[in-house]
């Protein structure tokens, strides 16, 4: 190698960092839907999206630098669509640019009777020319489609492109100058070459950048421009590395500057220090033990002569202790439907009178466990879905319908995958516990039971496998985390009470109709917070977000009483008043003063003079149908009920006072009803069903039983 080349180079340095200071920076700009937003793909995008408005959207370089210009829509797009190209063409304008599909495939779109949208760009360099690249694309269509693109600034350059088909056509407007104000304005119309009858015109993306040989800024940017934390009240600072940079790129020293936003002094609850290095992580500390609850901002500032400064937004949210839980929900389409289980789950919690919780969802159709835990952008929301030193409270996981099964499934691997995903949450958040959302057999009649080889004989055999695979998943992630780090939210238990019943279900006999998806709401709630749900009616008079929703799903009180009794069974055995054994066994009642009242499976009633005790003991599923079944009675002072029976946890009656007001050789169903004729104020009644046949889940091999219900005389 020539000994004088590398001095050569050296030489040649300098110049080397004057040129990439002058390079054009570009500005990308994606219209289109929020549910596909470019962001950051290669490089820095700006997404403007319906839900802009009439804000101003402060712009970014292809850098992530910021620009000073802000975008505004003045006259807005009448709607956004997703229906442009999926591929630029080979050789086009469009793939030279090698702008991403997710930029080009969806679009905003305007019509001839709405008139023209307007998109002002401000904050531009008056002394400096501008090269705006326009693209748009409308598939599936057969005529012409084509906009008007009015470009003003200190001068006015029309151009016209046809979205219809376009893969890869661009328009570009050169050396534009903005106008005294340090605008350009763009005006995109029907142009009169459309032939569409409605004159349906689009925008899809727009590039701006200096004209080749404008003079640019140097600038310092922090990457993100806002943070935000999340502490506790009592909990200690947390600490952040800032990362600063240069552009050019290179080692600069700048000076760092805290303002708090309210008293315009240096934040006390901020640790920053009076300077850093662009390119090296700079340390902040934020937060302290001694903070109140509340919100707090700050503006932190990095500058240098010569360069335009950064700024960078701190918020930081401080929570009391105990309050909003905040819930990470791993599902699919189960948990997707009806308006998501854990938006209803959400206005629940409200409704009870807790903190409104904070849900992240990272739900896919038709998933299992394996992908949420390996698809990069389903595992990053443990890292990415709160703000910066905020924790999980809890994880929701719900598997695949059949993956949990036997005979479609992997029980093994879904346990590990349950176990992998918990492992990593814990990473970020060590206290976080797992609520494990137990989805339900299909519904009878499915295509699983029917046919000379059925998959499952039954949707008890199929619900048997899930349940026993969830209950399993609850004891090893237990045995392996500390006791009480995983719970049960047993909704496919709900179903079985049902008896599997279509109209629980949606059409299709196994995704969840709007009862279905209520109780996994009731279910999941008891699991996080601990607490029955039937104690608690909803103001159906008024407008609650809770009660807006169960109207739309077309329910009253009454559905209400019979939903959230079948939820209280399934939960926690600490939850309820008189657990039963667990089993396809269910006892309902109803106080009344009419004939043929709703049952329910609510656990505690209150009953008066006049009116008749009604009490039912059915096998929902008819797995029990055929074994001999007993309802017992026994009466005791209100608040003194019988003492527990050591070794039959199950059973909460008297056994030197019980009394058997119903018997059957073979279950079906079991009935009885009393008119309160007399009153008897101060005194309970506590019914329980009894079939003779063995439960598995309470290793009982005699017989299984079901939860007690006290009515109390008033």
């Amino acid at each position: 190698m020539n000994p004088a080349r590398p001095l050569f180079l050296l030489c040649l340095f300098p110049v080397f960092l004057l040129l990439a200071a002058r390079l054009p920076a570009q500005s990308l700009i994606d219209f289109g839907s929020a549910q596909r937003p470019t962001g950051k793909a290669k490089l820095y995008w700006n997404d403007v999206t319906p839900a802009l408005g009439s804000a101003a959207l402060p712009l970014v370089d292809a850098k992530g630098f910021t620009t000073g210009v802000t975008l505004q829509l003045r006259q807005p797009f009448r709607g956004v669509g997703i229906g442009g190209t999926r591929s630029a063409a080979t050789g086009s304008r469009l793939e030279q640019l090698g702008y991403p599909a997710s930029a080009y495939s969806d679009y905003l779109w305007g019509t001839r009777g709405a008139g023209p949208v307007s998109i002002v760009l401000s904050g531009l360099d008056r002394s400096a020319s501008y090269d705006i690249d326009i693209f748009a694309s409308r598939m599936g269509v057969r005529d012409v489609r084509s906009g008007l693109y009015d470009v003003l600034g200190a001068t006015r350059v029309s151009v016209v492109l046809d979205a219809a088909l376009n893969q890869g056509r661009m328009q570009q407007v050169r050396a534009m100058k903005p106008d005294a104000q340090g605008h350009i304005t763009i005006k995109v119309s029907t142009a009169s070459s459309n032939t569409n009858p409605a004159g349906y015109f689009y925008l899809s993306a727009l590039g701006l950048s200096h004209s080749s040989g404008s003079s640019q800024p140097q600038r310092l940017g922090f990457f993100p421009r806002r943070l935000d934390f999340l502490r506790t009240v009592g909990s200690s600072p947390y600490a952040h590395q800032l990362d600063l940079r240069s552009s050019p790129a290179a080692n600069l020293s700048v000076q760092l500057k805290a303002t708090d936003s309210k008293t315009k002094l240096p934040p006390t609850w901020l640790a920053l220090a009076a300077s850093g290095r662009s390119g090296k992580p700079i340390p902040i500390s934020v937060g302290g033990s001694s903070l109140a609850a509340g919100s707090y901002r700050a503006v932190i500032e990095a500058s240098r002569v010569g360069y335009r400064s950064a700024r960078l937004e701190i918020t930081l949210t401080v929570r009391p202790a105990g309050g909003a839980r905040n819930l990470l929900w791993y599902g699919n389409s189960f948990t997707m439907g009806n308006a998501t289980v854990s938006d209803l789950m959400r206005r629940l919690a409200k409704d009870m009178g807790e903190p409104e919780p904070v849900t992240v969802t990272r739900l896919a159709g038709g998933r299992n466990l394996s992908y949420h835990l390996k698809n990069p952008y389903q595992a990053e929301a443990i890292r990415k879905g709160l703000p910066l030193g905020g924790e999980w409270d809890y994880v929701i996981l719900q598997g695949h319908s059949v993956e949990a099964t036997k005979r479609l499934g992997n029980p093994d691997g879904f346990i590990a995958d349950a176990k992998a995903i918990l492992t990593n949450v814990r990473k970020h958040s060590p206290r976080a516990r797992v609520v494990m959302f137990q989805t339900w057999a299909r519904a009878q009649g499915h295509r699983y039971y029917l046919g000379s080889k059925p998959i499952f004989a039954n949707p008890m055999v199929m619900h048997g496998e899930i349940a026993q695979s969830y209950r399993r998943a609850v004891q090893e992630i237990n045995r392996q985390f500390g006791v009480d780090t995983a719970r049960l939210a047993a909704v496919g238990d709900t179903a079985m009470l049902v008896n599997f019943a279509p109209s629980y279900y949606a059409s299709d006999l196994y995704h969840a109709g709007r009862r279905i998806t209520t109780l996994a709401a009731m279910a999941i709630y008891s699991a996080i917070y601990q607490k029955p749900v039937a104690p608690h009616l909803p103001n159906f008079q008024g407008q609650s977000e809770l009660v807006a929703r169960l109207k739309s799903f077309g329910m009253k009180a009454s559905d209400w009483q019979v939903l959230s009794g079948l939820a209280d069974r399934v939960g926690a055995r600490s939850l309820r008043a008189f657990p039963g054994s667990d089993e396809d066994l269910l006892l309902r009642s109803a106080v009344s003063s009419v004939p043929n009242p709703t049952m329910t499976a609510v656990a505690r009633k209150g009953v008066q003079v006049g009116q008749t005790l009604y009490v039912e003991l059915s096998s929902p599923a008819g797995s029990c149908d055929q074994a001999p079944a007993l309802l017992l009675l026994t009466g005791y002072l209100t608040g003194h009920p019988p003492a527990p029976i050591p070794g039959l946890g199950e059973l909460h009656l008297d056994p030197k006072s019980f009394l058997p007001v119903a018997v059957s050789a073979s279950l079906n169903r079991l009935s009885w009803q009393f008119p309160m004729s007399q009153r008897f104020s101060g005194v309970s009644f506590l019914f329980q069903g009894v079939a003779l046949r063995p439960s598995a889940r309470m290793k009982n091999p005699l017989f299984s039983a079901t939860d007690a219900h006290e009515l109390r005389a008033r």
